[in-house]
């Protein structure tokens, strides 16, 4: 019997040629290069403090004063460098970051071909760490960079152009390593973009950008030097800050009128009412005079959207409420618990305001965090029927005639003239359905919900029954 063996051959071309090959390809990537900086080149620029500063120094100067050998090849000072920018308008506005200029009172700014002008600060956003600097005396117009219209790929190339201690114009290489870092920073409100390319200092406010010369990003820290984690704020987000500051010389942020909860840090607390692992922004309290008290928005709603972009902690709804401009109608997506039913979904509409400076919005957040009610005699509390004429024209819900001192009831923050509105999430209307519902947490034991409403401001709170129960 015949067998027949196929084999393969696979051919490969010789050294010589496959080395002919990679140094072709590594060549037009090199032309590649050189051409994205050639664009994007004439759009940037160098921040540095007036020459009549005592920081203009050029020399580096050793411990002793005098100036050190450098054969020839100037050493900047350390100092001296402050930072980088991009050209946002032609007729001599400049992006920059906020801690590049925040040290100085008079700035010179040098453009790529050698010119140099004043430049006066314009606006400043230290939340964002943007800034806008004009250039004064520019006659000619300047060349606005072309943003990069795909979508950002991890992976893809990623240029800097700026002038890292001192020495302008240069430029380094890496690549996209990640997209929309967040919780970097307290506060955060932009989505930064996480690159391997070289930054230093003096990079700070210059470009980021495509193999093709196209901006994506404001280059802004690092963590760490010489780690490979750098971070630009994406050019979008800083192009609209910058407009808002051109415009208005400051940002004014909105506020919400809520205060929020991380649901990753309370799952004991969402246990009873939502799904297991749920995300986004739990509802602890709405400020009497905030945007959201009218809202329909209630304590213990889960914020799981805004205006249809997921929320999937306290720190991303606090930035995208911080994005939007004052006056701003945005759509707030909850789910809802119920103490008969699954949590359900809904949508309330709220006018983003600009927060007010009263220091008496809100209860103390330590007295709020933790909150009360339990069976009528074991809180210390008494209660009576709420009359339409003690709170304009709401009938329901009871009020707190009296606090005993030293009560559970008394350290969480209730006080005389407090309404009860629900408990365990279902409504308390008049005092004989507050003393049900105490009768039946009583008979189940474990935790109850309770919203209430004190100065104006409407709350949850939870307390565990077992906590003073018999034998304690």
């Amino acid at each position: 019997m015949l067998r027949y063996i196929t084999l393969t051959l696979i051919v490969l071309p010789p050294f010589g040629q496959l080395h002919s090959q990679t140094q072709d390809v590594a060549k037009e990537l090199e032309i590649l290069f050189e051409s994205a900086a050639l664009r994007m080149l004439p759009s940037t620029a160098r921040i540095s403090p007036d020459p009549s500063s005592p920081l203009s120094r050029t020399l580096m100067r050793s411990e002793d004063g005098r100036e050190s050998e450098s054969r020839g090849l100037e050493q900047p000072d350390e100092e001296l460098q402050v930072g980088s920018a991009v050209v946002m308008s032609s007729d001599g506005l400049l992006l920059t970051n906020a801690h590049v200029i925040s040290s100085l009172s008079n700035l010179l700014v040098i453009l790529h071909d050698g010119r140099t002008f004043p430049g006066e600060v314009v606006g400043v956003d230290d939340v964002s760490d943007v800034a806008v600097v004009r250039l004064v005396g520019l006659e000619e117009k300047l060349p606005v960079p072309e943003f990069a219209t795909q979508e950002l790929r991890l992976g893809q190339w990623a240029l800097a152009l700026g002038a890292p201690y001192g020495l302008e114009n240069s430029l380094s290489v890496g690549i996209v390593s990640a997209k929309e870092r967040r919780g970097l920073i307290l506060g955060q409100i932009v989505d930064f973009i996480q690159v391997t390319t070289p930054l230093h200092p003096g990079n700070s406010g210059g470009p980021l950008f495509d193999i093709e010369g196209r901006l994506i990003g404001i280059n802004t820290m690092v963590r760490g030097m010489n780690t490979g984690l750098g971070f630009a704020i994406p050019a979008a987000q800083a192009w609209e800050i910058g407009k808002r500051l051109a415009r208005d010389g400051q940002i004014r942020r909105p506020w919400l009128g809520v205060r929020v909860l991380d649901p990753a840090e309370n799952r004991d607390l969402l246990a009873p009412y939502f799904p297991p692992e749920i995300r986004g922004a739990l509802v602890e309290l709405i400020e009497r005079s905030g945007p959201a008290k009218d809202s329909g928005l209630m304590p213990f709603d889960l914020i799981v959207e805004l205006d249809g972009r997921k929320i999937q902690n306290p720190a991303e709804l606090i930035s995208e409420v911080g994005r939007r401009e004052v006056g701003k109608l945005v759509m707030i997506t909850v789910l809802r618990a119920f103490p008969d039913k699954a949590a359900q979904r809904m949508q309330f509409e709220v006018r983003l305001e600009a927060p007010y400076s009263s220091a008496d919005s809100a209860v103390d957040a330590s007295k709020a965090r933790e909150s009360l009610d339990m069976p009528w005699d074991e809180l210390g509390l008494v209660v009576e029927n709420l009359r339409p004429s003690m709170q304009g024209a709401k009938s329901d819900g009871v009020i707190v005639k009296d606090v005993e001192d030293g009560s559970q009831a008394a350290a969480q923050g209730l006080v005389k003239g407090s309404v009860i509105l629900s408990l365990n999430l279902s409504a308390v209307h008049d005092v004989k359905s507050y003393r049900a519902a105490l009768q039946a947490a009583r008979k189940t034991g474990g935790r109850i919900h309770v919203i209430f409403s004190s100065k104006g401001t409407t709350q949850f709170a939870v307390i565990d029954l077992e906590a003073d129960g018999p034998g304690d």
